[in-house]
């Protein structure tokens, strides 16, 4: 179920989220800078009034021209905030931005995120996040942020205030996939391509297994987002719609999956293993552009 969050948010979040390292899955190995709230290293804001910190790993990059800040706390609350920026000022966020939030809480039933542009009106959600300093040398950032976050499934809304990340560390490069044995291999407008960094994650706020490769320093990437419970067989690709999503980015240029079909050939959810092949015609949303993939074919271990 991914059609809670607008194609703008989709577009921003599976390749810029998802593939910089992953929005829980890839980070959950690493630690925040210090354990003091206090201290460096630091994401936190108030949600509602009520501090939170995250305390289990908080960590950003700055890729391909954006910016993802992203933190996850031990009692199981996520936050990412994607900016379409790598230089330091202060951003909008609305239902007509290029930049997004997404907060989500696991410990509900069914965790479904919170989103700065999500709402029929321009008081429904948004805000602003600013980045007050990039230090280049160190690869730290830090900034402030204060946003209303909504969700369009209950209408229920949360306040986001005196938010902030002091001296994030961040990084400018994927790691590559190294021995871990995923795979994802696709001929691209008739050239083959393969994934330099090819990781897959569960992502609790969409409920789905997001498959993303990447070259490492995130200039090109291909990912597929599946249901978490899909099975083997055949599916279309049919857009933002379709029970299967299919995207291809270069540069900052996006290629949504309108056309085409991904076969799952294996589904394994004790051992997370999942493996198909996939095809599909991608046209930039709202424009004319189009990339063919074919040939497509993956092995992924998702966390």
């Amino acid at each position: 179920m991914i059609n809670f969050l607008s194609m703008r948010t989709y577009v921003r979040l599976l390749l810029l989220a998802l593939i910089t390292c992953g929005f829980v899955g890839c980070s959950k190995e690493k630690s925040i800078d210090s354990t003091d709230a206090g201290g460096p290293g630091i994401l936190k804001m108030k949600v509602d009034g009520q501090q939170w910190v995250a305390n289990k790993f908080a960590s950003a990059t700055i890729m391909n021209g954006f910016t993802s800040i992203m933190g996850s706390s031990n009692d199981g609350k996520d936050l990412i905030i994607t900016l379409d920026t790598k230089s330091t000022g202060t951003y909008q966020l609305d239902q007509n931005s290029n930049h997004a939030a997404a907060y989500v809480d696991n410990n509900e039933a069914a965790p479904v995120s919170y989103t700065t542009n999500q709402g029929m009106n321009a008081g429904d959600a948004g805000g602003t996040v600013t980045i007050t300093s990039i230090d280049e040398v160190s690869k730290k950032i830090s900034g402030t942020f204060n946003f209303k976050m909504t969700r369009d499934i209950d209408g229920k809304s949360i306040m986001v205030t005196e938010g902030s990340f002091t001296n994030l560390t961040y990084t400018t490069e994927l790691p590559p996939t190294g021995n871990n044995g995923n795979t994802l291999k696709v001929t691209i407008d008739g050239t083959d391509w393969t994934g330099k960094s090819v990781v897959g994650i569960f992502t609790s706020l969409t409920n789905s297994i997001s498959i993303v490769a990447s070259e490492l320093d995130g200039s090109k990437g291909v990912g597929l987002t599946v249901p978490a419970d899909i099975k083997a067989g055949t599916y279309p690709f049919s857009g933002i719609t379709g029970t299967v999503m299919g995207q291809y980015n270069v540069g900052t240029t996006f290629y949504l999956g309108e056309s085409g079909q991904l076969v799952i050939t294996e589904h394994d959810t004790g051992t997370k293993t999942i493996k198909g092949t996939f095809n599909f015609d991608g046209k930039v949303p709202g424009g004319t552009a189009t990339s063919k993939l074919t040939n497509g074919s993956f092995t992924v271990k998702y966390q």
